[in-house]
């Protein structure tokens, strides 16, 4: 689940990194949303509740039977930190 801000910077460098991931071939291994966090505020927020990560953006969380087993923000969303984030949850699987 990749939470974006449609109005920030950092967001739209993270973004380029969520679609980098996307184009490759690990992103078939799990299903992906994208949340605006601006225009979709309630969803985003309900999203933090849900699975106990305070809300950040831009964000990044991997979730496994209702519950975010992996996250980042900012700058520390890259293409490379999630396939590694889930190949480490395949691994635990």
């Amino acid at each position: 689940m990749f939470k974006h801000s449609t109005r920030c910077p950092i967001s739209a460098a993270a973004h380029r990194e969520w679609s980098a991931f996307l184009a490759g071939p690990e992103a078939e291994r799990a299903d992906h949303f994208w949340v605006r966090v601006i225009q979709e505020r309630p969803v985003s927020l309900a999203l933090a509740s849900r699975v106990g990560v305070p809300h950040q953006s831009p964000q990044v969380l991997l979730i496994r039977d209702g519950r975010a087993v992996w996250h980042a923000s900012h700058y520390a969303i890259t293409a490379g930190r999630l396939k590694a984030a889930l190949d480490q949850a395949a691994a635990q699987r």
